[in-house]
């Protein structure tokens, strides 16, 4: 299965907000929903009923790509961290993440530096990869 750069973005940015992504086999078709959950409180219920009914109808036609885990999501953070030539800010992030909330403490030191950007960009290619292993492990089953 090929995905183009453009839908690797995509997808890796939809995962990391909470969206469930599944992908055509065959077509490449990315489809994104929300959770039933968050389809009713938002209101689009209905739209959502349809959307998975079609998946539901040929669940052998799509993949359903997963969100990193909380682990996974632990890991990117501590690898950003030791890769901080800043040995100062890389001392408080890895000091955090050994901390009382860690993604929450991790956030606000990342928002209160000159660091966010490359954390941006780190983050980006660290969930693309999770998402290139996904498609990689998947066409690895099917052969």
């Amino acid at each position: 299965m090929k995905l183009s750069a453009k839908q690797l973005n995509s997808i890796a940015q939809s995962l990391d907000m909470g969206v469930i992504c599944y992908v055509h086999k065959e077509t490449g078709e990315l489809k994104e929903t929300l959770t039933e959950e968050h389809a009713e409180e938002t209101g689009v219920l209905e739209e959502w009923k349809k959307e998975m009914q079609e998946i539901e109808n040929e669940p052998d036609k799509y993949v359903q790509l997963e969100a990193m885990t909380s682990n996974d999501s632990y890991r990117v953070m501590e690898a950003f961290a030791h890769q901080v030539e800043d040995k100062v800010m890389q001392g408080r992030l890895l000091a955090t993440l050994e901390g009382y909330k860690p993604f929450a403490n991790f956030k606000h030191q990342i928002d209160n530096s000159n660091i966010r950007e490359d954390w941006f960009t780190f983050k980006q290619q660290k969930l693309e990869e999770f998402v290139m292993r996904q498609i990689e492990d998947y066409d690895d089953e099917e052969e």
